[in-house]
């Protein structure tokens, strides 16, 4: 008996914000488990979160039918298209205040990383050791302020906690019926029959 034969259809919407958030949460748990202590960890960290609130960002934009949002958001820094958003939606945003005051910090991170350049550091301090002291080579590096930023756990740490909360706040203003990170999307899926029977001409 021959199988039968059916046309299906699906469609699933994906929340790419949700997705960064628990990359970002992951990369946290990790970098703080006392056998972890991984640089790389807290630098996936503070990427996703500000990749988070920028998904977040455009994520409303859809939800809210901004007009022409899919091409002008390309010409915006993760800034301006929040600064547009708090004008358009009356969004109440105060980038000198928790949990906002992260946001320019996480950006500077996550834009050093995507357009990554060779960077020159000095530093030129004056220390009182012995030859015979034994001393850390990390501890004189001259390093770049994203590499800083990425080395204090508590600024780490920080910054995940205060893009969730940019996510949430933005997401309450915006009057979201269902919490931001309660799923990473929706699907559904449609199965019908095909007749196997010939078309009559």
């Amino acid at each position: 008996m021959a199988k039968k034969k059916y046309r299906i259809e699906a469609r699933s919407t994906t929340n790419t914000y949700t997705w960064c958030q628990t990359a970002a949460r992951e990369a946290l748990r990790q970098a703080e488990r006392p056998d972890g202590d991984c640089f790389c960890l807290s630098m996936m960290a503070v990427v996703f979160a500000a990749f988070m609130v920028e998904g977040f960002l455009n994520h409303m934009a859809m939800e809210k039918n901004i007009k022409g949002w899919d091409i002008i958001e390309r010409k915006m820094s993760p800034r301006d298209k929040m600064q547009y958003l708090q004008q358009v939606l009356g969004l109440s945003i105060d980038m000198g205040k928790p949990p906002f005051q992260s946001f320019s910090q996480m950006q500077a991170v996550s834009d050093a990383l995507a357009h990554a350049k060779t960077v020159e550091t000095e530093t030129i301090e004056e220390h009182a050791i012995s030859i015979n002291d034994e001393w850390a080579v990390e501890e004189y590096w001259p390093m770049p302020r994203w590499m800083q930023t990425c080395r204090s756990a508590s600024a780490v740490r920080c910054m995940v906690d205060d893009a969730e909360a940019i996510v949430r706040s933005l997401s309450e203003q915006a009057g979201f019926k269902w919490p931001p990170f309660g799923a990473f999307g929706i699907a559904s899926f449609e199965a019908s029959e095909i007749d196997p029977r010939p078309p009559k001409v």
